[in-house]
């Protein structure tokens, strides 16, 4: 199992043998394949529900993505397809950066068929 803490001393809180078990549980920071991140751990085995309140600038909306991923559960936001593709557009017009390539050259259908 892949995990942010010392397998050991995560044991030695399930057994209630660690001399500060606050320093495995509760929010940590952590890097993870090069990316900064939070642990989150909590050790409640009777629990029936947990609840995580993200902080305001989390930028998570009302769905989120969960994975697993080393032995941990990821929460994340979820990126759509074209998240950030109207911003994009904006900032290639203010810069007129949005014009096209090459030029329009219409077909048979564009001049006889098409219709407004």
């Amino acid at each position: 199992m892949t995990t942010t803490a010392p397998v050991d001393e995560v044991y030695r809180v399930i057994h209630t043998d660690h001399h500060d078990p606050f320093q495995i549980l509760g929010m940590h920071p952590v890097t993870v394949k090069g990316k900064p991140g939070l642990a989150i751990r909590a050790f409640l085995p009777d629990s029936e529900k947990v609840s995580l309140v993200p902080e305001p600038d989390a930028k998570l909306t009302e769905e989120v993505e969960l994975r697993v991923q080393g032995g941990a559960i990821v929460i994340a936001r979820i990126i759509t397809p074209r998240s950030g593709w109207a911003d994009a557009a904006r900032k290639m017009r203010q810069r007129e950066d949005d014009r096209l390539l090459d030029p329009l050259i219409p077909t048979r259908f564009d001049d006889e068929e098409w219709e407004w």
